[in-house]
């Protein structure tokens, strides 16, 4: 999460910026576990292959990546 954020910001995380996406990993990765078809019609919508990933890991971090791709801060770098 850390890494995606810096890629995208082009600045270190703040603590407080990773802690929330990591919890958001979390959230949504216990979702994906409990409802694995919602993770399936993601991964398949985004044409990904999952491989030997797990598919509930992946969709988790698709939806982090999601998040990383439409902050203010990364469709308005200067």
């Amino acid at each position: 999460a850390a890494y995606g954020l810096r890629l995208c910001v082009a600045r270190l995380p703040r603590e407080s910026e990773t802690t929330r996406l990591k919890a958001l990993y979390e959230k949504v990765h216990a979702e994906f576990e409990q409802e694995p078809a919602a993770a399936a019609a993601l991964i398949k919508q985004g044409r990904i292959e999952a491989g030997d990933r797990s598919p509930t890991e992946l969709a988790a971090w698709i939806v982090v990546a999601n998040v990383l791709l439409n902050i203010d801060e990364t469709l308005n770098k200067n």
